[in-house]
């Protein structure tokens, strides 16, 4: 039901469920997932909230990803206080630039500020990141270190579409969340 623009972009929505499923096992650090499509209401939060979150066994709670690097730093620490293992960037606006997020998403150990505190923490990264955005424009040095899927609507109001295979998308990733992770694994 999501329109994928080619096989590739399908398979990295695989390793993208294969990297949340193993992450725990991956000392390492792992490539940010963008979900790009090239109109609005394609599907990407829903791909991240439904199929993802039910991979993952819990809800998935959107974020904005904020312009400025210093508050993404401050994100990020929270989150891992929060022990959040996804990093959820929804509708991701303009051009991704973000020194912050180009050092988190390759770093084994990552060292930011605590919020409200004269005081810096240094933690393993242990977390996915995963961004959606409409038609973005990426740094050099962002896009060398994403994995990017592509959807592509091929209709002109995507909101309509009423044509799909599984009507209650949750309830039936719910009900074969054991096959399918088995199929992962």
């Amino acid at each position: 039901d999501f329109p994928f623009r080619t096989d590739h972009d399908r398979w990295v929505i695989v390793a993208g469920l294969l990297t949340l499923v193993m992450r725990p096992l991956i000392s390492g650090p792992v490539p940010p997932l963008l979900i790009q499509a090239t109109r609005e209401r394609t599907g990407k939060s829903i791909l991240v909230t439904d199929v993802f979150g039910t991979f993952y066994g819990r809800d998935i709670s959107p974020t904005a990803l904020p312009e400025d690097d210093v508050e993404l730093n401050k994100i990020l620490i929270a989150k891992a206080f929060g022990a959040h293992t996804i990093n959820f960037f929804d509708n991701v606006a303009g051009r991704i630039d973000s020194s912050v997020l180009a050092a988190y998403s390759t770093a084994r150990r990552y060292t930011g500020r605590i919020l409200g505190l004269s005081k810096e923490v240094d933690m393993t990264v242990n977390a996915m990141t995963i961004l959606t955005a409409n038609n973005p424009t990426m740094s050099g040095e962002i896009a060398k270190r994403m994995l990017v899927c592509a959807l592509e609507s091929r209709v002109d109001r995507p909101e309509t579409r009423t044509d799909f295979k599984h009507q209650n998308l949750r309830a039936y990733l719910l009900e074969m969340r054991p096959q399918m992770l088995g199929s992962l694994l």
